[in-house]
């Protein structure tokens, strides 16, 4: 399966600016007054690719690139002493050479780690805590401020390691202030790239992965009635798997539990009262004590009351606006994420005429196109197709649901990511909902609702 290309080519930058600039660092040029390591030019890049990776895919991705660093410098670390305690060879007499170079090499190399991997985390989650301030605004800004922290942080480390001691204490904060000066400046001038390389990436992310959809089951503890479906879902799902051009797939029953939107069973005569009561249009019975019926513009088994998973045996109802609901969790996730493409869908299990089993169907949507129309298109031999529409949300719907679990997985959150969705700041029923009069399979059953 093709993935997508965004974390390797940050990952990419990431070490090779840590090694670049460790081995950089014995070089120095001298402009515009300034006297510094060629290193510092390069060391910043590693703050911008790590910004990107947690801005894009969260805190647990940019912490595994700084173990990935880690562990890199300790390999070249060991490699680099080994080299040097070798004995030489007496006929290419290139170890004095070796030594001059990389002599120097491991008391910098320890210094880099050290000062890296606690600049770096540092400097992700003043990152971080910014953008959740923030509400994921002020990209730039947040960049900056988190550097200029995360950079004193970083010179101060490294020059204690490796130059501490070595050179006159004058001397020492001189370099201090350059080098501290010079990482500041780079890092100011990288921001514009730190707004190209968001938006190539994440353009890069939607068009070179592949057409396959992706759904992963996120796990969360029991939901009780009347607890907060925001609080669920920030509690259950990695931050790392909410990122742009995602979907959050959430079934209907914790909709539903966390909006007290459950009748007390010793309070229902019985339950075909019920479903007569809470159903759009009631349509009949059928076998095995099953009623037929119309909910938020969906057919479905007795108004989608359901008994299943239920923690007192009351009777779980829809959501009363599945609408509305998508659409305030939605933006309540979008301003704590930080993220202007993530899609809501509310999904259930539903059944299909002459098949055994169910599948998904998407109750509610937001933020995404419920369709793609196909109108206007031409077929493998140039046929221009007419009434054609794809079916998004019930196609990402399907993929969650099964993924889900329809029994005691404690699943009922997936991540959905699939190729061409098309992201929105509003959804509505009308997109994806098609009148009876105009459904082909709305003879069927029409004479029941009149």
């Amino acid at each position: 399966m093709q993935q997508a290309l965004g974390p390797t080519l940050l990952g990419s930058i990431f070490v090779g600016a840590i090694l670049t600039s460790t081995f950089l660092s014995s070089k120095f040029v001298y402009f515009m007054g300034f006297d510094f390591s060629l290193g510092l030019i390069v060391f910043p890049f590693t703050f911008l690719s790590n910004e990107l990776t947690a801005e894009l895919y969260g805190k647990y991705s940019s912490r595994r690139l700084v173990q990935i660093g880690m562990g890199i410098q300790l390999l070249a670390l060991t490699f680099i002493g080994l080299a040097l305690v070798l004995p030489d060879s007496p006929t290419r007499g290139s170890g004095e050479i070796l030594r001059q170079i990389f002599g120097l090499a491991p008391r910098m190399i320890f210094a880099s780690l050290a000062a890296y991997m606690i600049s770096q985390l540092v400097d992700i989650e003043a990152f971080l805590t910014l953008k959740s301030k923030w509400s994921g605004k002020y990209l730039g800004l947040r960049a900056n401020l988190a550097s200029i922290l995360s950079q004193a942080i970083d010179t101060l480390v490294f020059l204690l390691i490796f130059l501490g001691g070595v050179i006159p204490w004058p001397s020492f904060w001189a370099n201090a202030f350059t080098a501290f000066s010079v990482k500041v400046i780079v890092g100011a001038v990288q921001t514009p790239l730190l707004y190209l390389g968001k938006s190539l990436i994440a353009w890069m992310d939607v068009t070179t992965a592949s057409r396959s959809i992706i759904a992963t089951p996120i796990k969360t503890c029991t939901v009780h009635n009347g607890n907060s479906l925001f609080d669920v879902i920030v509690s259950s799902v990695p931050t790392n798997m909410i990122r742009e051009y995602t979907v959050l797939a959430i079934t209907s029953k914790i909709v539903s539990l966390c909006e007290n939107a459950i009748v007390k069973r010793e309070t229902v005569k019985s339950k075909t009262d019920l479903v007569k009561e809470h159903a759009d249009k009631y349509l009949g019975e059928t076998i095995h004590g099953v009623h037929l019926t119309v909910k938020h513009g969906i057919l479905i088994a007795s108004a989608g009351i359901d008994e299943s998973n239920s923690e007192h045996n009351d009777f779980i109802l829809f959501p009363k606006d599945p609408y509305e609901s998508a659409r305030k969790i939605g933006e309540s996730l979008r301003a704590h994420y930080g993220v202007k493409n993530l899609g809501i869908l509310i999904t259930d299990s539903h059944t299909t005429a002459l098949r055994r089993g169910v599948t998904g169907i998407a109750l509610s949507h937001w933020g995404m196109k419920a369709t793609q129309s196909k109108i206007g298109e031409k077929d493998l031999f140039g046929r221009t197709m007419r009434m054609t529409h794809s079916n998004v949300i019930d196609a990402l719907a399907v993929a969650a649901v099964y993924v889900m679990g329809e029994t005691s997985e404690s699943s009922p959150l997936a991540v959905v990511s699939a190729p061409e969705v098309q992201f929105t700041s509003d959804s509505t029923q009308s997109e994806i909902q098609i009148p009876l009069s105009e459904d082909l399979y709305g003879v069927l059953f029409m004479e029941k609702t009149k």
